[in-house]
């Protein structure tokens, strides 16, 4: 999980300070976020009770990450989901949920978590709303086929199979 906060800490200085933009978020990434938190805290006060003066440059950029990461978990929000959003009576995809798409040029089947963009792993199959994939999807119908233009590689269509409720 620590990989994850550290790929956020390389992006959060393109923000502006002070900024109180939202982050949107799932509970487990919430928890997830909290636990790196006091898990760099005991670290750092570990480094305190050492009071290794050589690695003072070290402790005040680790310090400056840890208030970078109380920030974000101030700003985090997860959106009230409760049930599908039904247009008709078919569920839509929505933020935190699960969908599972059928590649339409090779019939291989993908399963995709709809997360917030700082929970984002697409090696763990986990892509944000923001993502192309994520605007395609969200807000469509079991049985649609959305059209996902990726910033690199062709542009590929794919039929939404099923959605499911996150847990």
């Amino acid at each position: 999980m620590s990989f994850m906060w550290n790929r956020y800490l390389e992006f959060a200085y393109r923000r502006k300070p002070g900024s109180d933009e939202r982050a949107l978020g799932t509970e487990a990434g919430r928890l997830g976020l909290t636990a790196e938190i006091e898990r760099r805290r005991i670290a750092m006060a570990a480094h305190e009770a050492k009071a290794d003066i050589k690695a003072e440059e070290t402790f005040n950029a680790f310090l400056a990450q840890l208030r970078e990461l109380e920030d974000l978990l101030r700003r985090w929000e997860v959106p009230h989901v409760d049930g599908w959003t039904e247009r008709g009576k078919v569920p839509v995809v929505r933020f935190s949920d699960i969908v599972e798409l059928e590649d339409e040029d090779s019939g291989e089947v993908l399963t995709w978590h709809i997360v917030g963009e700082f929970e984002a792993d697409p090696s763990r199959g986990r892509v944000s709303y923001k993502s192309p994939l994520g605007l395609a999807v969200v807000g469509r119908r079991i049985g649609e086929t959305v059209l996902v233009r990726a910033p690199k590689g062709p542009e590929k269509w794919f039929t939404i199979t099923r959605i499911t409720l996150a847990p």
